[in-house]
């Protein structure tokens, strides 16, 4: 196993035929399977067996004034991976759909993580952010999320969750053990406390996805013209 320091990298990893599976968010998958040949198989199951959803969300926190998306033109806000969905390519969304240009109108700062954003926001290092429900769900566990804390300023829709996607030029027969090994995998032995800092709570393991579960995602990287095959140089 090996852990990507970022999106990118996992990526890479895949490109360069150093890994054989990848865990993705939506965006990135849509980006892996485009320069890597990434292929969707699974995802995280919710309580009712259907493949998982999460939303993505523009914050800040009392006192710094802002109460509407129109009021952050100009201020630092805190991005995570540029290649992630809910941490940078959906709240890109929310802020063009709402009239504000998410590469000019504000002054972006890429955190890496998801984490290290909600840290950013939670320490008042920056004072808009992205924050999604998965990193909400693993810090309230944690003990260190209070609501009041924060004002929301926007909320995506439902986004589907990232993939478990294979590399597409495995050899068939171990490409197809792979993806039957990863839908039917039963995670009902994992402690509830360990599925809720995943976000997952409620989840019995992954069902099967298909690359066609994130055409969605394609929809949204048009309206913002990403032109995907530079997005890994």
């Amino acid at each position: 196993m090996q852990f990507g320091t970022n999106y990118t990298a996992t990526i890479e990893a895949m490109r360069a035929e150093r890994i054989e599976l990848g865990v993705y968010g939506a965006f990135s998958y849509v980006l892996a399977h485009k320069v890597a040949g990434a292929e969707a198989v699974a995802g995280y199951a919710n309580p009712e067996g259907k493949p998982s959803t999460y939303t993505a969300s523009i914050v800040t926190w009392p006192g710094t004034g802002i109460t509407s998306l129109k009021d952050i033109v100009g201020k630092s806000f805190a991005f995570s991976d540029p290649a992630s969905t809910s941490g940078h390519l959906i709240p890109a969304y929310g802020l063009r759909k709402n009239g504000i240009d998410p590469d000019h109108d504000i002054k972006p700062v890429y955190t890496g993580t998801h984490t290290a954003s909600f840290e950013a926001i939670r320490n008042h290092k920056v004072l808009v952010g992205e924050m999604n429900s998965t990193v909400i769900s693993a810090a309230t566990v944690q003990g260190i999320y209070r609501p009041d804390d924060y004002v929301r300023l926007w909320l995506s829709d439902p986004i589907p969750g990232g993939p478990f996607a294979v590399r597409g030029n495995l050899p068939p027969g171990f490409k197809a053990r792979l993806t039957q090994a990863l839908q039917t995998l039963d995670l009902t032995s994992l402690p509830e406390r360990d599925m809720k800092i995943l976000g997952r709570a409620g989840s019995h393991g992954l069902v099967a996805v298909t690359d066609a579960s994130y055409d969605g995602i394609r929809d949204v990287v048009q309206v913002l013209h990403i032109d995907l095959s530079k997005m890994n140089e």
